[in-house]
């Protein structure tokens, strides 16, 4: 165990989620990747906008089949805008995150080992399975695995507006879909590590102010150098717990802004597609329907990590009062009782990340796809009625 009075030195290496940070902030992060990303999004936006002037060309269009890919689109559009909005903010939050570190070796041996190895169970089970899955779905994308006009209404204009250049237009359009992959998934993996080291060091701040008077029994309560020594360390775990909430709640207030649009985005993503699930899957080709389920994944994994953050950060903060509540605060004297009882006030209530009443956890996940298959099912009816 650490001394109370100093904090835990925490090394670059025993970030068991350095993957996510390396891949996702760092590399985010550069001058290339902040270039590729304008360029990326400004040419987007621009294939975004002739696809509606298609639309408006030709108003016979399918608009329905397209709508899945459109929807999509729009998602990734919506990410590579607020990445240039919000890229300062990211920065200030990575940077109040990694001075409030502490080393996870902090605490007894065995609760160490447990921390890490749950630790690499979840990047393993759940990281590499999305980013090797991701990928595969990035390359399934191209344009040499067969044509994308089924789901994607940027074919059809391109040959519409630029004839026999709009190949060599679709081949390119179509390869930035390997950048799509990865920037779809930025903004819910940057929120996932933050929330996961928060999470870390909320379960060793919970270890340590189960510390606090483990030393010590009933024969000190007027002991004034033992109840010095309890004040002392109390104080170092609230100082430390201020600190956390204040990670949180600045990540709260950088995510809050995006959260009514994505929530939007996604139950449009997840309306689009049970419609096309509904009306047209039987009439696909196999590289569509595989395109599809790679869509489909992508959109499935964003709002459960989200969600998935969302509720970490719930769960932890939650258990701090939990933990307060098993001290032995009897051993204390009456100013250090009073002192605990202001600690359980100020971590009465968990952290949510929410607004306007939505709240970013599990629930959330589950009523926007049964919002979505509702929805999907009424404009389902009222095409087969029309």
């Amino acid at each position: 165990m650490f001394k109370f009075n100093e904090k835990p030195e925490y090394r670059a290496h025993e970030d068991a989620f350095i993957l996510l940070r390396k891949l996702f902030y760092e590399f985010g992060q550069t001058r290339t990747c902040k270039i590729l990303n304008k360029c990326c999004m400004y040419f987007h936006i621009c294939g975004y906008l002739l696809q509606f002037y298609y639309i408006y060309r030709h108003p016979n269009t399918d608009v329905f089949r397209y709508s899945f890919g459109l929807a999509n689109m729009a998602y990734a559009i919506t990410c590579m805008i607020f990445y240039t909005i919000l890229d300062k903010d990211i920065d200030k939050i990575y940077q109040v995150l990694d001075s409030s570190l502490w080393s996870v070796h902090s605490v007894q041996p065995h609760v160490s080992k447990k921390i890490q190895n749950q630790s690499k169970k979840f990047k393993y089970l759940y990281i590499y399975a999305i980013l090797v899955v991701q990928v595969v779905g990035g390359v399934a994308h191209l344009s040499i695995w067969g044509s994308h006009s089924e789901l994607q209404l940027s074919v059809l204009a391109f040959k519409a507006f630029f004839g026999s250049w709009s190949r060599i237009i679709e081949h390119f359009y179509f390869c930035t879909f390997l950048y799509l992959a990865y920037v779809i998934l930025r903004l819910p993996l940057l929120l996932l590590y933050v929330f996961l080291q928060l999470e870390i060091q909320f379960i060793l701040l919970n270890r340590h102010i189960l510390c606090i008077s483990s030393n010590h029994n009933e024969e000190h309560v007027h002991n004034e150098v033992a109840q010095r020594d309890i004040k002392r360390k109390t104080i170092f775990c609230v100082k430390q717990h201020l600190v956390l909430k204040k990670v949180a709640m600045q990540t709260f207030e950088v995510v809050k802004p995006t959260m009514p649009i994505f929530l939007l985005l996604g139950i449009l993503s997840s309306v689009t597609f049970m419609i096309i699930l509904l009306l047209d899957l039987k009439s696909l080709s196999t590289i569509s329907i595989v395109r599809l389920f790679f869509l489909v994944w992508a959109n499935v994994i964003i709002w459960l990590t989200f969600c998935e953050a969302g509720q970490k950060i719930m769960d932890q903060t939650g258990a701090t009062f939990d933990t307060i509540v098993k001290c032995s605060w009897y051993n204390w004297d009456i100013k250090n009782r009073r002192f605990l009882l202001m600690f359980m006030t100020n971590s009465e209530n968990p952290l949510r990340l929410y607004l306007a009443g939505i709240t970013l956890n599990y629930k959330l996940i589950v009523n926007m796809y049964r919002i979505s298959f509702t929805n999907a099912l009424v404009f389902y009816n009222l095409n087969q009625n029309s």
